[in-house]
């Protein structure tokens, strides 16, 4: 009988040996890579997120690295092409995921990925510095008639939704090549890109309007126009674009959305789906967003990958009518 016991704990022993324990996800911290460079939209977006999630998470916090260049491809490719453990994700954003797609080739499928959830959406507000002598946006475009080639303004880079925002609305006000009434000048990153305008580097620039939402509240901007319909509600005296009488401009917004690699470990996904849902009724992370001058839009993956879809088919047939290539 004892023999009979012994025998069976052995045995039971040598079992529990050879399975090991299911992980749990998350066992260690996460990195969430953003593809510009610090101060700009999308890292505002990732670094708003990590606080968020940090109590959540514990000691496996979402570490943020900002990895730009090219256009966001360096650091979106990096996280494509990333183990699918769920331990590497990207803050994507508009330009990595529908304007440079539009226009170039990249080195991923921009809807081939573990979609996990928007974060939020960003009006596109131009704006000048305080001492400009355009007082209003009709100013601006009288400046551009009267002197082509010779107005510049600033964007977070060649084909982001700042630069292409820019064209669109150049297009529309009539000019036939909306590509050199002005002069782009391109800077690394949003924050740059507003502070150029702030500094006179640039006569007026194109930007989400949380990238340059300290400026403006301070007084060394000031905002012309808002792209699209949504009125600021810090100021809600600066015109939308709907209001001017301009069609169209709705699709020149800024967006951040968390995505992992394809083929991600389905229970990282779904960690991440729950988390983001308990994320979305956080009101100190809602306040956070609106404070940096963003719309906090947490949706589900299914609804996220239909307007990525459907914003990538937009800027693509934009991008052949006028003709814009990288």
């Amino acid at each position: 009988m004892l023999r009979t016991c012994v025998l069976a704990a052995t045995a039971a022993l040598a079992l529990l040996g050879a399975t090991p324990a299911s992980a749990v996800y998350p066992e260690k911290p996460i990195t969430l890579i953003v593809p510009y460079s610090p101060g700009g939209a999308s890292d505002q977006a990732a670094r708003s997120l990590a606080a968020a999630t940090a109590a959540k998470l514990g000691p496996n916090q979402l570490v943020v690295v900002n990895k730009d260049g090219a256009g966001g491809i360096i650091g979106a490719t990096e996280v494509y092409k990333a183990k699918p453990d769920g331990y590497t994700l990207l803050l994507a954003r508009v330009g990595t995921h529908t304007t440079v797609p539009a226009l170039r080739s990249v080195p991923y499928d921009p809807l081939n990925w573990a979609i996990l959830g928007m974060l939020e959406t960003n009006p596109v507000t131009c704006a000048v510095g305080k001492d400009s002598a355009y007082k209003t946006y009709q100013d601006l475009i009288n400046a551009i008639k009267a002197t082509p080639e010779k107005i510049t303004y600033s964007s977070a880079g060649p084909g982001t939704i700042l630069h292409l925002g820019a064209i669109i609305l150049l297009e529309k006000a009539g000019f036939t090549d909306p590509q050199k009434a002005a002069i782009h000048i391109p800077y690394k990153g949003g924050g740059p890109a507003a502070l150029a305008a702030v500094k006179g580097e640039v006569d007026f620039v194109c930007q989400s309007y949380n990238e340059m939402s300290a400026h403006v509240k301070s007084g060394a901007l000031r905002a012309l126009i808002v792209l699209g319909d949504d009125k600021l509600t810090d100021f809600p005296d600066v015109p939308t674009s709907k209001e001017l009488g301009i069609p169209g401009m709705e699709i020149a917004i800024g967006w951040s959305g968390l995505l992992g690699p394809p083929k991600m470990d389905p229970e990282a996904v779904k960690f991440w789906v729950n988390l983001l849902s308990e994320v979305k009724e956080d009101k100190a992370w809602q306040d956070t967003v609106r404070r940096l001058g963003s719309v906090p839009a947490i949706w589900p993956p299914e609804q996220t990958k239909t307007f990525m879809q459907t914003a990538l088919d937009k800027m693509k047939k934009i991008a052949t009518d006028l003709g814009i290539k990288l």
